[in-house]
């Protein structure tokens, strides 16, 4: 079910996740290996206390990134229990060949959105 959500809000594809997750749960009753970058999915299900909901059968893994000193990463193969909250898009990005001064500009972006989101989230919103 790779990319449903593509095209959608960010909230469509979090409701697509989440009603996925809820169906493999629920109706198919089966083991499977479900990956997304919704990390509020995780919030939904009460992660870390996951236990303490109706997809308590639901466990949480995640990757690393391994960052050198060059602005160069590696992916690292390996699952460990939790959620990775970081987005390593930008690394894409560049890796891809986005010019370093577009990168810049959404470096600088980002930067704007979390703190805004912060202060959203500090004042209750």
């Amino acid at each position: 079910m790779d990319e449903v959500g593509r095209g959608t809000t960010v909230t469509d594809g979090l409701a697509i996740a989440y009603a996925t997750l809820h169906h493999l749960v629920t109706a198919n009753r089966c083991r499977a290996l479900f990956a997304t970058h919704f990390h509020e999915l995780a919030d939904m299900l009460g992660y870390p206390n996951q236990r303490q909901n109706n997809f308590g059968n639901v466990e949480f893994f995640c990757t690393d990134v391994d960052e050198t000193d060059d602005d160069r990463f590696a992916y690292q193969y390996r699952v460990r229990p939790g959620v990775n909250r970081d987005s390593h898009g930008l690394k894409v990005a560049q890796l891809a060949g986005m010019p370093t001064a577009a990168v810049n500009v959404a470096k600088d972006t980002l930067a704007l959105l979390k703190a805004a989101e912060s202060r959203r989230t500090k004042n209750g919103h």
